[in-house]
């Protein structure tokens, strides 16, 4: 499943399709993640970011090795 170990806040995969396909071209290991509908925001809760395109989300914490960022609120983890 690309990565995903864990799904929150009630979303699935197809969700993931709809609202945030780009998230499914990443290479990504053991990611948590969710969804603000307040902010209409994924949230990646942890995992590591192996590589790909960031477009817009809430990163609360996990390492991020390699990739674009192009938007996004940064609150915790690691940049390698």
């Amino acid at each position: 499943m690309n990565g995903i170990v864990q799904f929150n806040n009630g979303i699935d995969l197809n969700f993931i399709k709809s609202k945030f396909p780009w998230l499914l071209n990443a290479k990504i290991s053991n990611a948590i993640i969710g969804y603000d509908q307040n902010s209409d925001k994924l949230i990646w809760y942890d995992g590591t970011w192996d590589d790909g395109s960031w477009y817009d989300g809430i990163w609360e914490n996990g390492t991020w090795k390699k990739g674009s960022w192009y938007n996004g609120v940064w609150k915790n983890g690691t940049w390698n």
